[in-house]
């Protein structure tokens, strides 16, 4: 579940600064790394929101749905850069949305290609 997090976090950063296909470099989240507490919940909404929906669609399907098998899954990755997508686009309008904003900023060349196993 930790590499979730992080890879949330990371999608939050991507699509944040209009690279939502891109991964950033772990040197460039240093400063979000400083204020675990204003991003690690965000990461954790990332995750229990594309969870939840992940459950829905099963629910609706009649299939039986498990986590665990949905945390390995490909859906996982995609649900989770929807809704960080979602996240980043609501940032503006939080009440610190500002401030998050200015410590999730990265330059653009400290993006690169995600890589994936399929």
């Amino acid at each position: 579940m930790k590499y979730h997090i992080l890879f949330a976090v990371s999608a939050i950063i991507a699509s944040a600064n209009k690279q939502p296909m891109m991964v950033v470099e772990p040197s460039f989240t240093a400063k979000a790394a400083a204020s675990p507490a204003d991003v690690l919940p965000l990461a954790a909404n990332c995750i229990e929101n594309a969870l939840q929906s992940a459950l829905k669609q099963a629910q609706v399907s009649g299939k039986v749905f498990s986590p665990q098998n949905w945390l390995k899954s490909t859906s996982s990755v995609q649900g989770e850069t929807l809704v960080a997508g979602t996240v980043a686009g609501m940032l503006p309008g939080f009440p610190n949305g500002k401030a998050l904003l200015e410590l999730i900023k990265a330059p653009i060349n400290a993006f690169a290609n995600r890589w994936s196993a399929e």
